[in-house]
């Protein structure tokens, strides 16, 4: 059976805009600025919602990165043990590996991966700390570049021109559980 959420959502967002939005009391620009805001959330709702299962997975992939170069660069960590980061490790990239993961699956896997991050930055000997804090700050630029990509259409980000389209972005990262 066909997919219908896209015609859904344009019949809802047609459904406000030619019916609803005629009704609301001109003299309320509180009540038709709240309409819009409606009807611009579905509308990127539409936008974004085939490919929220890419995003999770790419959301997951970037803390399996995260958390492995950190325990390689911070050796000598003894909470949370090797063990323990191998074990949670191992664990996500078999949700990864599984194509059919459900979202709580990988966002379940994905909590325990940050869980790991304090953790081994706190433990880390202070020798490594500095640079340990530096590869956060460099990892987490990706991050935030997607984020920004990901809500442009929105129109909150200063410089939307300046971002890379959310399908280059997952196009770069092999979202079944290779590394960046």
């Amino acid at each position: 059976m066909a997919d219908h959420t896209d015609n859904q959502f344009k019949a809802a967002i047609a459904a406000l805009r030619e019916v609803v939005a005629p009704a609301v009391n001109p003299h309320d620009p509180a009540a038709r600025e709240q309409l819009q805001l409606v009807i611009d959330q579905l509308e990127f709702v539409r936008q974004r919602v085939g490919l929220l299962d890419s995003r999770h997975r790419l959301e997951l992939v970037q803390q399996l990165d995260m958390v492995e170069r950190l325990a390689h660069a911070a050796k000598d960590v003894r909470d949370p043990s090797a063990a323990e980061i191998s074990d949670t490790v191992t664990d996500a990239r078999a949700v990864l590996a599984d194509p059919i993961a459900k979202h709580e699956d990988l966002a379940a896997q994905q909590e325990g991966l940050a869980r790991l991050v304090p953790r081994i930055l706190e433990h880390a000997p202070d020798e490594h700390r500095q640079a340990l804090d530096r590869l956060v700050v460099q990892l987490s630029g990706s991050r935030v570049t997607f984020e920004r990509s990901w809500y442009a259409p929105l129109g909150f980000d200063p410089d939307p021109e300046s971002l890379p389209s959310v399908d280059s972005l997952l196009a770069e990262v092999d979202l079944g559980g290779g590394t960046l």
